[in-house]
């Protein structure tokens, strides 16, 4: 299928119900993937769900968004542009990204708006997965706390009071001003219940925030990194 192959929006639905009649939600989800990585690919496809063209020096492959850890990017620190594009157009597909790059994406957002990020080994990282510091606060000799600490939760359950009162105590041993906990879903109500009574200093980033940091990483008028 070349650029110009590509059907239009109308043409793609009948398809996705043929395929879905015919052999039921696999084969049409299979199709939809089809039309996505498509999409992905072909920086000239008038249907895709973004709207600036630009000439990428590489090819990135879709499916590493779903399952590879890499968090190394031609188009960005952390996280490449092009999957923020991707994700800006299906946000839906984010709970099934894979987890790395959840944290990767969050690393970015942060680099992005000016601060000095270190983002954790993934693995064995006592709970706190990026420590941000504000820009030049990092150049001394002598270390010094983090402004904030994050953990990142790609989850389809929403957070209980456990996992925000051991970020909790993160904050409290890095010496941090406060934590953040982004992820896909919303809170517990028990887990803001804790937060509130305890006077806990962490902060809740929920799948609409995370939508909207998305958004703003894609629009060209925000101030934050583009590709040229």
């Amino acid at each position: 299928m070349t650029s110009l192959d590509v059907p239009a929006p109308q043409t793609r639905a009948l398809l996705r119900d043929t395929a879905r009649r015919l052999h039921g939600d696999v084969l049409a989800d299979a199709v939809d993937m089809a039309f996505c990585e498509q999409d992905f690919r072909d920086a000239s496809s008038p249907w895709k769900r973004w709207v600036r063209s630009v000439e990428w020096s590489d090819v990135l492959d879709l499916a590493d968004l779903f399952t590879s850890d890499s968090v190394t990017a031609s188009y960005g620190r952390f996280f490449d542009q092009r999957f923020v594009t991707y994700l800006a157009g299906q946000y839906e597909d984010l709970a099934a990204m894979h987890w790395r790059k959840f944290e990767a994406l969050v690393a970015e957002y942060f680099h992005r708006a000016g601060f000095e990020v270190e983002l954790g080994p993934g693995r064995n990282d006592n709970g706190v997965d990026i420590r941000i510091w504000e820009a030049g606060t990092t150049t001394g000799t002598e270390r010094q706390p983090p402004l904030v600490i994050v953990q990142c939760k790609r989850e389809r359950r929403k957070i209980s009071k456990v996992v925000v009162k051991a970020l909790a105590a993160d904050v409290a041993w890095e010496q941090a001003r406060t934590g953040l906990l982004v992820a896909t879903v919303d809170w517990s109500p028990g887990a803001r219940e804790v937060v509130r009574t305890r006077s806990y200093p962490v902060q809740e980033v929920n799948g609409k925030a995370v939508h909207s940091w998305l958004k703003a990483m894609h629009g060209s008028d925000t101030g934050l990194w583009l590709p040229e």
